[in-house]
């Protein structure tokens, strides 16, 4: 390419640029009062500006993601909401360290959210957790995300039969041995059912 083809390469590429639609109206005639070196800048900035933003697409995504999360926590609150570590250890008269290993043991369930972890109320009854309660959580795959696990035990499981809440039925202290094994089947299946 000789030298004026490149020249005009470039200032039809500016050309674009300015009647694009990144710069608003009144942008555009501020753009006519500025001198050669701060329009230059200005271009400059407006471009890099436009080219960091987060598209639609992807704003959107970010959206419907917080809305879900944002409905989740209503759930666990309508379920007793949570609680930290200390008011765990306080609860079931154990230590803070005792708390952690318990959820590593996945004897309690948790949402980690920012530096801490949150303990849903429900898993909880008169100072305790239900020993079912820790089995099945056990029986999730080791895997599972905090939401996923915590996910199997406030939505209902319809396998076919008469639809089951996990919650439900273990604060039945006898529950009966078919609603049992199908607690128990529908939790090891459970990570097959959910996208990863």
């Amino acid at each position: 390419m000789s030298h004026i083809e490149l020249q005009e390469s470039v200032l039809h590429r500016i050309n674009e640029l300015m009647s694009g639609s990144i710069f608003t109206s009144d942008e555009l005639v501020k753009c006519s009062s500025l001198t050669d070196e701060h329009l230059l800048g200005f271009v400059y900035e407006k471009a890099l500006t436009e080219s960091s933003k987060i598209s639609p697409r992807e704003l959107a995504k970010l959206t419907r993601r917080a809305k879900a999360k944002a409905k989740f926590f209503e759930i666990i609150e309508g379920l007793g909401g949570t609680i930290k570590a200390q008011d765990v250890a306080i609860l079931l008269g154990v230590s803070r360290q005792t708390v952690n290993n318990h959820l590593k043991a996945e004897k309690l369930l948790a949402i980690r959210s920012g530096g801490d972890y949150l303990y849903p109320v429900f898993q909880f009854h008169e100072g305790a957790v239900n020993a079912s309660f820790i089995k099945l959580n056990q029986a999730l795959p080791k895997d599972l995300g905090d939401i996923s696990r915590i996910s199997f035990f406030i939505n209902d499981i319809d396998d076919g039969g008469i639809p089951i809440n996990p919650l439900s039925a273990l604060k039945n202290e006898n529950i009966n041995a078919d609603d049992w094994f199908r607690l128990q089947r529908s939790a090891s299946l459970f990570a097959s059912q959910t996208a990863r």
